[in-house]
């Protein structure tokens, strides 16, 4: 177990180092996040999920590739202005998923929709057999 001493005094000192640290920890410096993103099966398919705002079709590429499914992209606030202060922050997807066994690759569709890319991975559908009868010889 380790032990971690904490200041528990509280200190306007604190508090005002934490703000000029994240002051100057922000400024100047590309802000690029992840997207989220959710998986969901069902008996039919599989549907990944994800949040993109302001991507458009031509900025994503999904690529599957020996069972990988990867989806990649940037999206670049780049506007020049007079402003010191950016809030917007660039968005870079690079995700890979592992696919199982049991999809269709061939039939793999993407839809872009309000923000939201949403991929739909077709199951394979079982193949059920009879049972055979096997005579002992």
């Amino acid at each position: 177990m380790n032990l971690i001493k904490v200041n528990t005094v509280p200190s306007i000192f604190n508090r005002t180092d934490n703000m000029i640290d994240g002051f100057f920890d922000n400024y100047g410096y590309d802000q690029v996040r992840s997207p989220k993103w959710n998986v969901i099966e069902n008996e039919k398919d599989y549907t990944v999920l994800m949040e993109i705002p302001g991507f458009d079709r031509q900025d994503i590429l999904i690529e599957h590739k020996d069972d990988v499914l990867t989806i990649s992209g940037k999206n670049e606030y780049s506007e020049s202005s007079e402003g010191y202060f950016n809030s917007f922050e660039n968005l870079e997807i690079n995700k890979s998923f592992y696919l199982p066994e049991d999809v269709e690759t061939k039939k793999i569709e993407a839809n872009l929709k309000n923000g939201i890319l949403a991929i739909t991975i077709p199951r394979k559908t079982p193949i059920k057999t009879k049972a055979k009868k096997i005579t002992i010889k």
